[in-house]
């Protein structure tokens, strides 16, 4: 079965790289997807930006989807402000899980990005959707290396990095592949 990184976005986007760097080590990913807010007025823009960049740089061989989370009115979503926001992170986050499952991909998202609400919101969209074949995961960087804002780090010091699979139930609703 393929698999697909996919990855929330937030002020510090090199925990993605830094955990996919671990995480290959394990696993081959056929692509890499990004769950951002607006691409040009929100905090994560410049974020986003290198965040483009370097996996351009380290992984040229990974083609990457970017999925915008939009407003419930299609609007630009900077941040989530209010219960609306909230609501249609949720459902962003949903439809590129889903998206996924239905052209059979197994997924592995990464939460290290974006606020506690994100996180969250991600978390409960995926036990809705993903099954025993997918995975939810974090990443603990200790403060001095995080404070490097490293994109890699060295092979020397990635035992120190933990990607910490997150507690969810495979959801019995799973989508099937189309």
């Amino acid at each position: 079965m393929s698999c697909v990184y996919l990855a929330t976005i937030g002020q510090r986007p090199q925990a993605i790289t830094v955990a996919l760097d671990n995480l290959r080590t394990r696993y081959v990913y056929e692509r890499i997807g990004l769950l951002h807010t607006d691409p040009i007025h929100s905090g994560i823009a410049e974020p986003l930006r290198e965040l483009r960049l370097e996996i351009a740089r380290a992984y040229p061989e990974l083609p990457v989807d970017l999925h915008e989370i939009r407003a419930l009115d299609g609007s630009a979503l900077l941040d989530i402000e209010d219960e609306s926001a909230a609501e249609a992170y949720f459902y962003g986050v949903l439809d590129a899980l889903l998206l996924y499952k239905q052209k059979g991909y197994s997924v592995h998202l990464m939460v290290a990005g974006g606020r506690k609400a994100m996180s969250v919101y991600a978390v409960y969209a995926a036990s809705l959707l993903l099954d025993e074949h997918d995975a939810v995961w974090t990443v603990l960087t200790p403060p001095d290396i995080m404070q490097r804002n490293l994109w890699h780090v060295p092979p020397a010091e990635r035992a120190r990095i933990q990607v910490t699979p997150m507690p969810f139930l495979p959801s019995r609703f799973a989508p099937t592949t189309l």
